[in-house]
């Protein structure tokens, strides 16, 4: 089986629980596009962010208060990943996960 792309979406407020994450998804064997880990200083990020929206296999949006309170970012992203998701043939997956004390209904 070969390992997912997955995009890691989060708010930087978030750094340590995309690290851990991005950790227990690598231990799986799935290949983890986190800006943390991926992106080089200096570098132009958003074109290589627009880059790992483009070409994962898989997206998964950690849905924490961090995003709540400041949304712009994460929202483009889950934008990308759910167009991505309603017009790809291929089985594309996009995933969230509620973070600590954040419910459906927000």
């Amino acid at each position: 089986m070969t390992a997912a792309r997955i995009f890691l979406s989060h708010s930087s407020g978030d750094n340590a629980l995309a690290k851990a994450v991005e950790q227990r998804l690598k231990a799986k064997r799935q290949d983890v596009l986190l800006d943390l880990s991926g992106l080089q200083p200096g570098a132009p990020w958003r074109r290589e962010l627009h880059h790992w929206l483009a070409r994962c296999q898989a997206g998964l949006l950690l849905l924490t208060q961090a995003v709540l309170d400041k949304p712009d970012w994460v929202l483009k992203e889950a934008i990308v990943l759910g167009f991505r998701k309603d017009t790809e043939q291929d089985g594309f997956g996009f995933f969230w996960a509620l973070g600590p004390g954040v419910t459906r209904q927000q």
